[in-house]
């Protein structure tokens, strides 16, 4: 995988109510919700350090411009895929957090 269009492309059945971000013609920006997660995925850039970006949240509490509840930086695709491919890592993680607040209230 290159770039966002490749990892669209291998993923594209699994994902749903899928959104691009274009700058001029590259893309930049990959949004998409599955299993009630809200995913986000940033092209490297300055600001993110070159790596891939990818921010999750709940559907009903992911704000595109804060802080996510799950935010991981990869170096390629590839790493980035193998934890699209065991969400069940992310969507447990997610879950922590939001016991520890439950707890700390």
């Amino acid at each position: 995988m290159n770039n966002l269009e490749d990892f669209f492309n291998r993923y594209k059945a699994m994902l749903h109510n899928v959104h691009f971000i274009y700058n001029n013609t590259e893309l930049t920006h990959l949004d998409w919700e599955r299993n009630g997660i809200y995913y986000s995925v940033t092209a490297p850039h300055e600001g993110n350090n070159f790596m891939y970006m990818l921010r999750a949240n709940p559907v009903a509490t992911f704000d595109k411009w804060s802080n996510a509840d799950y935010e991981e930086f990869y170096d390629d695709l590839y790493e980035l895929a193998r934890d699209i491919d065991y969400e069940t890592g992310i969507i447990l993680e997610l879950l922590s957090v939001y016991v520890d607040r439950y707890l700390e209230d």
